[in-house]
């Protein structure tokens, strides 16, 4: 994919110096406009569509459905225009085709089955997401039905939705310039491809001890040994590590004013990103920043206007803020943020994430479903148990088609991602360490696999667990 974006740049250089335009249908063959929806489209969730059907479950942000069904919904069209229907989908299996049809026009498409990523995950949810365009209908402008009936051949097929698409035909040229765009200013992610694994550390305020009743975080951030922490990372072997800022609640480790005006009481004196960037920098260890959009932007509160700014004022200061001792951020909620507030401008945001270090790289989580934007450096990854790696550093199938590749999972799954119940040991791992050597193994110079550790209060992840990470890093020193 990414050959071909390189091709595409310079077919289109070449054609401004000439004086030309970009041919809609040429744009198209270069493989634009499907790795995302783009600002373009008009979006369909799943969740606002009436959904028939005897065995159809909404789920999250998507619907599982075994057996046929039919789903429902009004949409506002702006413009008269042929519109390329684009479907976010997950069948493992052949049989399922989708008839779409609005005011008597009628298109239908037998669905491929999906790919990218592992089918096992917890809770049975059998998701492999990809976009996949499935045909092209006439709408009118002003208020269309449209109508989406799912037929299988076997009853027993299961297909998850997400939601559907709508691209303009008259839009194909911008969004192919949009994605020529993002390509061309992008950082050099070789470096990141070979990067092996790294460890994701939630420690939040809903972190517990050992033992004990817990610290309040300002307390916890005071008392938290950083010496400690980042020779402990240094023995897991890792190169990079990914460490929470805010996480369920708008607390922040360090003097951020603007945060603290935004939520008074949430900062602290001690600047504890600094301090461990500092630390992991002078054993080159790499520092990822980790921020929930969703909490820190109000999303349940607010409206556009509002999530935009404290988004872009936010992320500034800690841009200014930390500079080159952030050498990334993981942003969370991302699929939330984008369902509700879908034209985001998401160019603006990425180019904030900027500030401070032009090479820092930003990822945008969203979660097993497709990226909602090519505006980000490298796939969130969060699969939680271990997935299909790429052939190829740019992930050519799956979610994260056009993006970078990077996996992240939980290595402890009886514990989930924060280690929260009082006066209990962490959980064993959740893997051999033949197992997960393997894994990283089979994405070497492809992309890193980052491993949630839990974490005590205290900062400390327990002997068994960091005698786990000694032993991988055992065996890749002496490979």
């Amino acid at each position: 994919m990414k050959v071909i974006y390189a091709k595409a740049f310079i077919i289109c250089i070449f054609m401004v110096f000439l004086g030309c335009k970009v041919d809609k249908n040429q744009a198209q063959s270069l493989g634009f406009p499907y790795p995302t929806a783009t600002k373009y489209a008009i979006i369909l969730p799943i969740l606002n569509a009436d959904l028939k059907g005897e065995n159809a479950q909404k789920i999250v942000s998507h619907c599982k459905i075994i057996g046929n069904a039919e789903l429902n919904w009004s949409v506002e069209i702006e413009q008269t225009d042929d519109y390329d229907i684009v479907l976010n989908y997950s069948v493992l299996e052949n049989g399922a085709s989708a008839i779409i049809s609005s005011a008597g026009k009628t298109t239908s498409h037998n669905l491929e089955i999906t790919k990218g990523r592992a089918i096992k995950y917890p809770f049975n949810w059998r998701l492999n997401m990809e976009r996949k365009l499935i045909g092209q209908i006439s709408l009118t402008k002003g208020l269309n039905a449209l109508n989406l009936s799912l037929n299988v051949s076997n009853e027993q097929i299961e297909t998850n939705i997400y939601s559907l698409e709508l691209i303009p035909s008259s839009k194909k040229e911008l969004i192919a310039n949009d994605l020529r765009k993002i390509e061309s200013i992008r950082p050099d992610m070789k470096w990141f491809s070979k990067l092996r694994y790294g460890a994701m550390f939630h420690w939040t305020s809903e972190a517990m001890p050992l033992s004990g009743e817990p610290k309040s975080y300002k307390e916890a951030v005071k008392d938290f040994d950083v010496d400690a922490f980042a020779a402990m990372v240094e023995k897991m072997g890792v190169d990079y590590i990914i460490f929470t800022g805010s996480h369920a609640q708008p607390h922040f480790p360090g003097p951020l004013k603007q945060w603290e005006k935004e939520f008074p009481g949430m900062t602290t004196e001690r600047d504890l990103i600094s301090e461990i960037s500092d630390a992991l920098k002078k054993k080159n260890i790499k520092f990822i920043l980790y921020l929930s959009t969703h909490i820190y932007g109000k999303l349940k509160d607010v409206e556009q206007d509002e999530f935009e700014r404290l988004n872009f004022e936010l992320i500034s200061e800690i841009g200014e803020h930390y500079k080159d001792k952030i050498d990334g951020y993981w942003f969370d909620g991302w699929y939330q943020c984008h369902e509700k507030f879908p034209t985001f401008d998401y160019e603006k945001f990425y180019n904030i994430s900027k500030i401070g270090n032009p090479n820092r790289l930003l990822a945008l989580n969203t979660w097993l479903y497709p990226i909602n934007t090519q505006w980000q450096d490298y796939w969130a990854g969060e699969l939680y148990s271990e997935g299909v790696p790429q052939s190829q550093s740019i992930c050519q199938t799956g979610p994260a088609k056009g993006l970078q590749f990077h996996h992240l999972v939980v290595l402890q799954t009886d514990e989930g991602w924060v280690h929260t119940k009082m006066n209990t040991r962490i959980a064993s791992p959740s893997y051999t360490n033949e197992e997960l050597v393997k894994y990283i193994s089979s994405c070497h110079d492809i992309g890193p696999i980052t491993l949630n550790m839990s974490i005590y209060q205290d900062g400390t992840v327990g002997e068994e667990a960091l005698q786990f990470m000694k032993n991988v890093k055992t065996h890749f020193k002496d490979n």
